[in-house]
């Protein structure tokens, strides 16, 4: 495959970019990971919502509730509220013991 080839330059301002490039052993191969890491960030974001979505529709359909996000301390409703043990639960657990 034929390699492909950008020239760039550095103003003033950038020069301790430069600097900092100019240390580096491979310094395309440093950028192009630097680009491709920047390219998949939004990616990572996107997957780091989908996850957060899935785990707060979990939260609600099990009726569970955050009172203190700071100290990921989550609180169930009271045992009145849900059915703790469905009859196959309770078979199961009889049959156990």
């Amino acid at each position: 495959m034929k390699k492909h080839k950008i020239s760039i330059s550095f103003a003033k301002n950038y020069e301790d970019v430069y600097e900092f490039l100019i240390e580096k052993p491979n310094i395309s191969q440093f950028i192009c990971q630097v680009v491709r890491d920047k390219m998949f960030e939004n990616e990572y974001s996107s997957l780091e919502e989908k996850v957060e979505k899935i785990l707060n529709k979990m939260i609600a359909e099990r009726g569970i509730t955050t009172t203190n996000i700071l100290t990921n301390s989550l609180e169930t409703p009271p045992l009145g509220t849900i059915d703790i043990l469905k009859n196959e639960d309770k078979d199961l657990i009889d049959s156990l013991f």
